[in-house]
């Protein structure tokens, strides 16, 4: 059942797909990039493809880690498709006590001992839009007897999505979306040190 219609409006090869946005969307950004679309002009069904960058979201860390313990996070996430417009309309309608509660919940879902280094920096005239910031935390790198011994923050991020209610079955798993999502982190070890255990898949 086909139940949004779109504006289809063709620029040389490249077809923009109108009408699923607001004023806060980015131009080209479709929620329904992916997904089976009619085309009554030429009578067919296709799967319809968004002209901007389609990854939902694109997560950074810098980890500049210290012999105490301690570590200087410097963070980077960047939206894009559908969350671009989600995010900017967020920061354009804050409140100043929202916003103060907003940024203290970005540095507390991180660690209840994190500072706030400098400020929260947002740039939604670019695409994708960007949100920088810097925390400290002297307890990043607790001792686990002559090692120092780390988690990475946010790392349930690439898990989160893939649950499910139950942990075996034995019937299909169905999803109505895909998206897609890219997390990453670096490690700044202090001169002299190196990994002892880490995943395999970790470089």
């Amino acid at each position: 059942v086909f139940n949004h219609l779109l504006l289809a409006v063709r620029s040389g090869n490249e077809t923009w797909y109108l009408n699923d946005g607001t004023e806060y969307s980015s131009p080209g950004a479709s929620a329904f990039d992916g997904k089976l679309a009619f085309d009554p002009a030429e009578n067919r069904i296709f799967r319809l493809r968004a002209t901007q960058i389609t990854i939902e979201e694109s997560f950074h860390m810098d980890i500049v880690l210290r012999e105490n313990g301690s570590a200087l996070l410097k963070i980077a996430e960047r939206f894009s498709g559908t969350e671009f417009g989600a995010e900017k309309r967020r920061y354009a309608e804050f409140t100043p006590e929202e916003l103060r509660r907003h940024i203290q919940n970005l540095v507390s879902a991180v660690s209840q001992s994190a500072r706030l280094v400098g400020d929260v920096q947002t740039d939604f005239s670019i695409y994708p839009a960007t949100l920088r910031y810097q925390l400290e935390i002297p307890d990043f790198a607790p001792r686990n007897g002559k090692f120092r011994q780390i988690e990475l923050p946010w790392f349930d991020r690439i898990t989160r999505p893939i649950r499910t209610m139950e942990t075996n079955r034995k019937t299909p798993y169905e999803r109505s979306e895909s998206l897609e999502y890219r997390y990453s982190w670096r490690v700044a070890l202090p001169e002299g040190w190196s990994v002892e255990s880490a995943p395999a898949s970790f470089t």
